[in-house]
């Protein structure tokens, strides 16, 4: 689905959500990745079966709980607040694990 931002930006930003997922899980955890439209606005979610959040510093540069920069969701939330979305970070609904929700805006061709 069209949305204010970018193809390559949106690849960029799965891919590192994806990345993190398999990064910080064990082997053979849980992904479930769903999109949908709610209220002009492209809603994606990417949970797992995982641990979860230590907390919700999680998204600040340079925090990690791995073996990681702690680079990867700062980038995919400024990109998508410069796109006039939101990231959040929470709980999965189905899985128990991390839940992560970015909302962007529908570019005005749709």
């Amino acid at each position: 689905m069209p949305v204010a931002l970018p193809t390559g930006d949106v690849e960029a930003a799965v891919d590192a959500l994806i990345e993190n997922v398999l990064s910080h899980t064990a082997d053979g955890v849980r992904l479930e990745v769903s999109v949908e439209v709610v209220d002009e606005e492209a809603v994606l979610c990417i949970e797992d079966a995982g641990g979860g959040f230590d907390n919700g510093s999680a998204v600040e540069r340079g925090i990690s709980s791995g073996a990681s920069t702690g680079l990867g969701l700062d980038i995919v939330r400024r990109t998508v607040e410069d796109a006039g979305g939101t990231l959040a970070l929470g709980e999965s609904r189905s899985l128990g694990g991390a839940g992560i929700v970015i909302r962007l805006p529908l570019s005005s061709g749709s």
